[in-house]
């Protein structure tokens, strides 16, 4: 018979085996790509069930699962999301592998600032004549706050066509240490993340750094080999000068990836135009907010998270929150997931069989014919200002590019442009367009 004396020592060993195999189960499948946080999780709980901790996330649609794994050193946070389905539809895929380590706060800010006029240039892509998905995910790495055991590296972000989700993981990004191992964080997100297949696809992975890109265990050449063996481009951007001892290995992945070598400085001031056009694109912005209908709980989160980012863009003046607004009214800002009106257009629900609690408080009472009408009318709301927010757009493109012109001549390239022209080159190369 067990000595009564004994059970808090047996539990004891329970808790600590519980969070001993919870932590190896997850660095195990880490490298192997394949997702920890749920096996972790039911491992955990089927020794002893309070050893996980969920964490609430603000991003990518506000309702994935997200579990933590701790060490004793560090917390490592994966988070779990659907990836949206492209079907049969020509698809554009941006990973965008970003190093976090403390020199590189520059290089944060040149891509929180600049993700809408990247999201603006793509916009004008098509593929025989047809509009093409756009998907972004986010790797962060070199960043001592992540595992050791990781390579310090993390996912922020699966592939998503969720732009507010973008946005917002790239404002939660910091800098800390560190080690930057680019071989390993180029491994992660050829492994981890679900690529399109050949046709109708434009397969681009972004990855900058001011490090030697040959640090740590993994060698990124052999990696690069096999994602153009996948039609995947990788692109290295160095960050600093070509004359700095370090750029030639980021040249050879270059070579390697058959694609131009690219610098940036990570600490230029991302140049904002502040065209005749803003206040109106602003102020459009905001109105066309007013049009969605949120879903359920989720929707109002999306909801939030939507004016969140709006005033984030707003922190780099008028100009970013005007860019905010036309990337609203381009075709790759969907919001299905959450939006009445995209989700019906897109056929994901039919009115008629939304539940009543799942409807925003104004239109339960409706009658059903008074909630078609009151979609539709927030339907044609909603295409009349982005009729007004293209026209605008086209007008302020022109003045932006004189000025760009004006003021960037002999500049050195900021993240926007070398993504930008980037993906000007690969679009010839697999049968994409720009208008």
């Amino acid at each position: 018979m067990l000595d009564l004396k004994m059970k808090p020592i047996i539990t004891l060993l329970m808790f600590i085996l519980a969070a001993a195999i919870t932590v190896a189960v997850y660095e195990i499948s880490s490298f192997k790509g394949s997702d920890s946080s749920h096996l972790s999780a039911s491992i955990a709980n089927t020794v002893l069930s309070s050893t996980s901790t969920p964490v609430t996330q603000s991003t990518e649609n506000m309702a994935s699962t997200t579990s933590t794994v701790r060490s004793q050193t560090s917390t490592v946070v994966t988070r779990s999301a659907p990836t949206d389905e492209a079907g049969d539809a020509p698809i554009i895929q941006l990973a965008l592998l970003l190093d976090t380590s403390n020199s590189m706060d520059g290089l944060i800010d040149q891509a929180r600032s600049q993700l809408w006029r990247i999201v603006e240039e793509l916009s004008r892509a098509t593929y025989k004549g047809q509009d093409p998905l756009l998907q972004v995910a986010l790797f962060s790495y070199g960043n001592d706050g992540y595992s050791l055991r990781s390579g310090y590296i993390r996912q922020d972000l699966p592939f998503t066509e969720d732009l507010d989700a973008v946005s917002a993981a790239l404002f939660g990004l910091s800098t800390d240490g560190g080690s930057e191992y680019a071989g390993m964080v180029l491994k992660a997100a050829l492994t981890k993340l679900r690529w399109a297949g050949e046709s109708g696809a434009m397969k681009l992975m972004y990855i900058a750094g001011n490090e030697a890109f040959t640090q740590g265990p993994e060698a990124p050449l052999p990696v690069i080999g096999h994602a153009s063996a996948q039609n995947i481009k990788v692109h290295p951007i160095f960050c600093g000068s070509e004359a700095i001892a370090d750029a030639e290995s980021w040249r050879k992945g270059a070579e390697k990836s058959g694609v131009a070598f690219l610098t940036i400085d990570q600490d230029k001031k991302p140049l904002h135009v502040d065209a005749p056009q803003d206040s109106e694109l602003v102020e459009l912005g905001q109105q066309l907010n007013t049009t969605y209908i949120p879903m359920g709980e989720r929707g109002q989160q999306a909801a939030v998270n939507q004016q969140a980012q709006d005033n984030n863009a707003s922190l780099y003046g008028r100009s970013g929150a005007a860019k905010r607004s036309i990337a609203k009214s381009s075709k790759y800002y969907r919001a299905a997931r959450w939006d009445l009106v995209d989700a019906v257009d897109e056929g994901r629900v039919q009115l008629s069989e939304v539940a009543v609690e799942k409807l925003p408080k104004v239109m339960r009472a409706m009658t059903p014919q008074k909630r078609v009408e009151y979609v539709n009318r927030q339907r044609a709301k909603r295409h009349r200002i982005k009729a007004r927010i293209k026209e605008l757009s086209e007008a302020r493109s022109k003045y932006v590019v004189d000025e760009r012109k004006r003021h960037n001549k002999m500049d050195a390239a900021s993240l926007d442009e070398v993504i930008v022209g980037g993906m000007h080159r690969q679009a010839a190369e697999v049968g994409f367009e720009f208008r």
